[in-house]
């Protein structure tokens, strides 16, 4: 090889090692905004549901009180045909329309949660 031809293909690798930078630049580029998008998803997915915990959370714990009062109020009613039910850990729907149909153990409940 003569060095004008050396000189002509050093200038292709020049060339091509440019183009190669500029490609290998705008796939930074494209990463860099890809990993920023998906930061951007995640916190406005994640910090809605966050952000809801702190304010629904007071809400909950009122009415985990509430119905805890109101399944106390429901054990202690004694106008029900059922087996003593102040000793079960749950109620069916049964259970609590009767309560809650009957106006007697209806008044009684509401006499007891209201005093």
């Amino acid at each position: 090889m003569t060095q004008e031809q050396l000189e002509q293909v050093i200038l292709q690798n020049q060339a091509s090692i440019a183009k190669i930078e500029t490609t290998v630049i705008k796939i930074k580029k494209k990463l860099f905004w890809q990993e920023l998008a998906g930061v951007l998803k995640l916190i406005l997915i994640v910090g809605p549901i966050i952000i809801a915990l702190f304010y629904v959370s007071p809400y909950l714990k009122q009415y985990s009180s509430l119905m805890s009062n109101a399944l106390t109020g429901l054990n202690l009613t004694s106008n029900l045909d059922t087996t003593d039910i102040s000793q079960k850990d749950s109620f069916s729907a049964t259970d609590i329309s009767k309560i809650l149909c009957d106006p007697t153990a209806r008044q009684s409940l509401v006499e007891k949660m209201c005093k």
